[in-house]
């Protein structure tokens, strides 16, 4: 089909981590605070390259491990400071960076799509814009 680009959606970002006692916090690595966290299998679909609003290419860390050590301190301090990070030293150890697209549609709706911007720019430079065919995107 004309216009057209089939993509993939493989994660979506989070921001929190659960700690051994089962509270959850927000995490930051190098300044991010968002992960990336992989779905069992990706997903395949089709957007019509006209409808594209904006996109922006983004990186996030993905996560090997979260190690959290408890710090020697009281029972009191530790009942006061219950579900606190305080309570603990954190080892992230990251795998690798993920780069995705952030796509923003024209209907509202935005992905994060595994191609590349430099891609996506690509597919939108070869788009074929006909007469007939801007008269019927037009509001």
């Amino acid at each position: 089909m004309l216009n057209t680009l089939d993509v993939t959606i493989s994660g979506y970002p989070i921001d929190e981590c659960q700690d051994p006692a089962g509270y959850w916090h927000v995490l930051s690595y190098n300044g991010s605070h968002e992960f990336w966290h992989f779905y069992r299998s990706p997903q395949k679909f089709t957007i019509n390259l006209v409808n594209i609003e904006k996109f922006s290419e983004l990186e996030f860390p993905v996560i090997d491990t979260v190690n959290f050590t408890e710090k020697p301190m009281s029972k009191f301090k530790k009942w006061f400071y219950k579900g606190w990070l305080d309570l603990y030293d954190i080892d992230i150890k990251v795998s690798k960076m993920k780069k995705v697209t952030y796509v923003k549609m024209r209907s509202g709706e935005s992905y994060m799509i595994d191609e590349s911007a430099e891609c996506l720019k690509n597919a939108l430079d070869g788009c074929v814009w006909t007469a007939e065919f801007l008269k019927s995107i037009e509001r």
